[in-house]
């Protein structure tokens, strides 16, 4: 599933802001760094800056989703593996239980209740 991209309602009141700063003057100062130029530079600094969070998102559901199908790849492989020492040792081998296997003798045996057809 995709990370949900990053977007700040204040950064666009605050390029709002300095469009209606520019209606008023284009070098607008208003003291204490509230300036038209400060201001577009900080707008677009943090602009810049959420294009790259967001851009590191993307790279970040890519290697996500890649480690994902690696993750399928290594439980096949796994499987395949008990498989080829099955074939290879037998089900009731030391070396198919080292590998993660269940030995075929040491398997719990299911007994079925048949006392309902022995009673008809």
């Amino acid at each position: 599933m995709a990370r949900r991209k990053r977007a700040s309602r204040d950064l666009i009141a605050l390029k709002t802001r300095i469009g209606n700063m520019k209606g008023i003057d284009p070098a607008l100062d208003l003291g204490n760094g509230i300036s038209v130029a400060e201001l577009e530079t900080f707008a677009n600094g943090m602009d810049n800056r959420l294009g790259t969070y967001n851009s590191l998102l993307a790279q970040i559901d890519a290697l996500s989703n890649e480690l994902d199908d690696l993750d399928l790849q290594a439980r096949d492989t796994s499987v395949r593996v008990l498989a080829a020492a099955a074939v290879k040792f037998g089900r009731d081998s030391r070396e198919y239980e080292a590998l993660g296997g269940t030995r075929a003798s040491e398997r719990k045996k299911v007994r079925r209740n048949n006392q309902s057809d022995a009673s008809q």
